[in-house]
């Protein structure tokens, strides 16, 4: 199981590095652009050393990408095969808890400011307690929906619509 681990990890390292190539990229379509807008007959100073960095940028992220799939479909895939179905399911249980908690401790900061009368600091102190937990559950909230979203697009993209009912 640690091995599967340091797989995803790797895995998470090279998306990640492939996304900042990417936006790379596109920073160095934007100067493509800058540089077309001033494009008289013949190449404007530098146009030509753009494409060919450009070109030279897809070449590298096209051969990252070719590996990370080639063991993504390998090794991650019979990996995922044997335990996706435990790993969404703790995992989404992992989150209704890690909400709940977060509701019930806003709850609690909530009802604390209603007992007691408080002073000038300490209710600064409570509005930036509520509006701490207010973020973070937020933050949880948008997670588990992005998560619940990949999920559902995927099974209704591969799943027969028949088997795309509960029960």
């Amino acid at each position: 199981m640690h091995q599967d681990k340091g797989s995803i990890g790797r895995l998470t390292r090279e998306y990640e590095q492939t996304m900042e190539r990417l936006q790379k990229c596109e920073i160095a379509v934007n100067e493509l652009a800058n540089l077309s807008k001033e494009w008289v007959p013949g190449s404007p100073p530098g146009l030509d050393n753009k494409f060919q960095e450009l070109i030279d940028s897809l070449r590298v992220i096209e051969a990252d990408l070719e590996e990370h799939s080639r063991f993504e479909e390998k090794e991650i895939m019979p990996f995922l095969s044997r335990n996706a179905g435990e790993i969404i399911e703790r995992g989404l249980i992992q989150e209704h808890k890690q909400i709940l908690e977060s509701i019930r401790y806003l709850k609690k900061v909530a009802q604390a400011t209603l007992v007691k009368p408080a002073d000038r600091d300490e209710r600064i102190t409570q509005e930036i307690d509520v509006r701490e937990a207010i973020s973070s559950i937020l933050k949880l909230v948008q997670s588990h929906c992005e998560a619940q979203s990949v999920i559902y697009r995927l099974a209704r993209e591969v799943l027969p619509e028949e088997q795309q009912n509960v029960g």
